[in-house]
């Protein structure tokens, strides 16, 4: 036999072969793949899955599969992933050492669904809006910690790694609670060793446009954009609840699209899916953009984050006293930046505000307004893991208008004994704080032109100036030391005093301290200096039975003082002392509801007489002065 005919036979017998082979591979591959039996094989628990409608082979590897569903759950985590259509190239002899090996995927109609399993007893307002997994719990509970066991175990779950992926059509990604929904491209790789590690990426998606939701509210629409991300290997048992950022070790994100308003602010964070959210939040959209970058499961240098805001409206709902029943109308727009500052990575947010309106109950057209108020805040704690906790806020509003000051009554005691009858003021306020420990620096000055107040049948009317620093601010409970606030009244004017000259007074208090719902939660220790006493007698000028020598002893000028006061619930006033030229005054006074007390001594040119203080009136003492004064308390 020819050397050319033994190559001719070996040449049939090796087609015969391929062909055989081939035709082998192919009645068993499409038996596997129409089957059970590889699923059974690759589906070794309920947890991890794969299954399609229809899939068959017509190359070594290359499988072609309809109505694709991957499920997967970890102790840690649940994901959902469904494809329309897909060719994928399976490394067959990796198989056989249970590890599912895509080497290329081409996928079209993509969609995700990812959320993190929780502690038994999550509020409902963290679970509304997670995406439902076939086949598993509404609420991905995880009642257990899962370890390996001591002296190493068994391992029997396939592996799946997904090299070289493309996907176009993707049509939903839902993370958590957040949905997207639109039309994008994905590629990229992944690995799943179910219970022992996971790597993404280098990863990529592009968003032509979609919507973001969250439940039924739409937190972003018309968005577009992209996301570049590599996480490097990480032990899933590691990483709890919503802490899967905290393991990027690259992403870059960047998004445009437009917020219609800050419903879900309230449903999500604030608790108003279960009926507790303090305020209502209606309108607020604008335009969105996000360009995030993340290094090492840290914000990095190069982010920037910009929202415009219009007309948001926030309505507290379950408030009580003042605020019961206002609503506040805002337009603003926020900038966050991230930057190197004196070498370190640094987070520095800005919210510009250009008007912002607090309307009271009642009192509709006599709002609160800022023409422009800024909010500062600045961090260099980056780590997603606790992000900002550094955080200082520098809030600064120059000119605050007050357009009706009768407004203000509400936020005042209900006992306290003068009332706000007319007037309009305008204010700067600014406030430094430390959010992590709640507590900061603020300071109010608010001057008024043209204010009316009363104090029983007395009315007084002029103008004032009042500053206020407040020392370490409790951000919680308000508690504050005011000491060296100071309040000075200009050309005030009394009823019925006829063509008197115009009065004026200044109050310093030299040290003073605020404590919010406790007993006498205002202390201070007062320093006065005033015209003449007419705001402290002339009330009681015209009782019976006072000397007429007191109009002249009411209208001796420059009084300088002290006193020592306490206020709410009622007012005490101790140790009050003035004097002028000849003119020595101690006053006494206790007040509390419809319930007052008091005692005046006055010594004038060497004579001394008092006066009682009553719920009914005032009346003299002439006789034992010292000896009655000195039994009032």
């Amino acid at each position: 036999m020819t050397a050319q005919r033994i190559i001719k036979r070996v040449t049939i017998g090796i087609a015969i072969g391929v062909v055989s082979l081939y035709a082998l591979y192919l009645a068993v591959g499409n038996i596997l793949l129409r089957t059970r039996a590889l699923r059974n094989i690759i589906n070794s628990a309920p947890e991890w899955s794969i299954e399609y409608s229809s899939a068959y082979t017509l190359w070594p590897g290359w499988v072609h599969a309809r109505d694709v569903h991957v499920r997967v759950r970890d102790f840690n985590l649940e994901f959902l992933l469904t494809v329309d259509e897909t060719w994928v190239n399976i490394d067959l002899p990796a198989l056989l050492s249970r590890r599912f090996h895509a080497k290329r995927v081409d996928a079209h109609g993509v969609s995700f669904r990812y959320r993190a399993r929780m502690e038994p007893g999550v509020s409902p307002s963290k679970t509304y809006a997670l995406p439902p997994i076939e086949g598993f719990d509404a609420v991905p509970i995880n009642p257990y910690r899962w370890k390996l066991p001591e002296g190493g175990f068994q391992y029997k779950y396939f592996t799946f790694d997904f090299d070289d992926v493309h996907c176009d059509g993707v049509h939903e990604v839902w993370m958590q609670d957040y949905r997207l929904t639109g039309d994008g491209q994905a590629s990229g790789a992944f690995h799943l060793k179910p219970m022992i590690n996971v790597w993404v990426g280098p990863a990529h998606f592009e968003l032509h446009r979609g919507d973001v939701t969250l439940g039924a509210d739409t937190v972003l629409s018309g968005a577009t954009g992209h996301v570049d991300m590599r996480i490097d290997t990480f032990d899933p048992r590691d990483v709890t609840g919503n802490q899967a950022l905290r393991v990027a070790s690259h992403v870059a994100f960047v998004v445009d699209g437009n917020v219609p308003n800050y419903a879900f602010l309230e449903q999500r964070y604030l608790g108003g899916h279960e009926g507790k959210s303090p305020v209502r939040l209606e309108n607020g959209g604008g335009p969105l953009h996000v360009d995030l970058h993340i290094e090492k499961a840290k914000l990095a240098p190069g982010t920037l984050i910009t929202l415009g805001t219009k007309e948001l409206h926030v309505t507290p709902q379950h408030a009580k006293g003042a605020l019961a029943g206002s609503d506040t109308a805002a337009t603003f727009d926020t900038k966050i930046t991230i930057a190197d500052h004196e070498g370190k990575p640094e987070a520095h947010a800005f919210v510009d505000f250009t008007s912002i309106e607090l309307r009271l109950a009642g009192a509709a057209a006599y709002p609160l307004r800022a023409k422009q108020m800024g909010v500062f805040a600045r961090s260099k704690n980056l780590d997603l893991e606790d992000p900002f906790e550094d955080a200082a806020l520098s809030v600064d509003a120059p000119s605050l208008e007050l357009t009706d000051l009768r407004a203000m009554q509400r936020f005042l005691p209900k006992d306290w004994p003068l009332r706000i009858a007319l007037g309009k003021a305008s204010a700067h306020v600014h406030l430094d704080a430390l959010l992590a420990t709640m507590t900061g620096d603020a300071y109010v000055k608010l001057t008024t032109e043209n204010m009316l107040v009363t104090y029983k049948q007395l009315t007084l009317g002029g103008k004032a100036s009042v500053e206020i620093p407040f020392h370490r601010l409790d951000l919680d409970t308000f508690a504050t030391d005011i000491s060296k606030a100071k309040l000075e009244l200009r050309d005030v004017q009394q009823s019925k005093a006829g063509g008197a000259p115009a009065w004026w007074g200044n109050v310093y208090l030299d040290s003073a301290t605020y404590q919010p719902h406790r007993p006498g939660e205002l202390r201070a220790t007062v320093s006065i200096a005033m015209r003449d006493l007419r705001p402290l007698l002339a009330t009681y000028a015209e009782a019976e039975g006072l000397a007429g020598f007191i109009r002249d002893l009411i209208e001796r000028d420059n009084f300088k003082g002290q006193v020592v006061l306490r206020a709410g619930p009622g007012i005490d006033i101790d140790n009050f002392h003035a004097i002028a030229d000849d003119v020595d005054v101690v006053a006494r006074y206790h007040s509390k509801g419809k319930h007052e007390h008091g005692a005046i001594r006055v010594i004038y040119r060497g004579l001394t007489f008092g006066i009682e203080i009553l719920e009914t009136g005032a009346k003299p003492v002439l006789t034992d002065v010292s000896a009655w004064f000195a039994k009032q308390q």
